[in-house]
């Protein structure tokens, strides 16, 4: 996509505060595996390099977390609760088939 593009579709929209805006770049949407994801931010950073979320902690880390594949431990994530995410049944998914893994 052009840069014109992708200035149009991620700028903040009218009304929308600072936080919200930043809140909506950042956040990985279910569609969205962890290379789509990486690829959507490295877009806004391309077009956007003077956004102060680039500066503030709080959306570098949900970045750095939204990056991570879904088999992959979080940070501060305990051995444990990893576990318990990774090899949980999923939604729809039949007893016969999760116990296949």
């Amino acid at each position: 996509h052009s840069v014109d593009y992708n200035k149009a579709l991620y700028r903040q929209l009218a009304g929308e505060t600072e936080d919200k805006y930043y809140t909506r770049l950042t956040t990985r949407d279910v569609t969205e595996n962890a290379d789509t994801y990486k690829r959507k931010i490295a877009t806004i950073l391309k077009v956007y390099p003077d956004l102060a979320m680039w500066k503030d902690d709080k959306y570098l880390q949900t970045i750095a977390e939204n990056s991570l594949a879904e088999d992959e431990q979080r940070p501060g994530e305990t051995t444990e609760d990893f576990y318990k995410r990774v090899y949980a049944q999923r939604s729809g998914e039949s007893d016969d088939d999760y116990k296949k893994l």
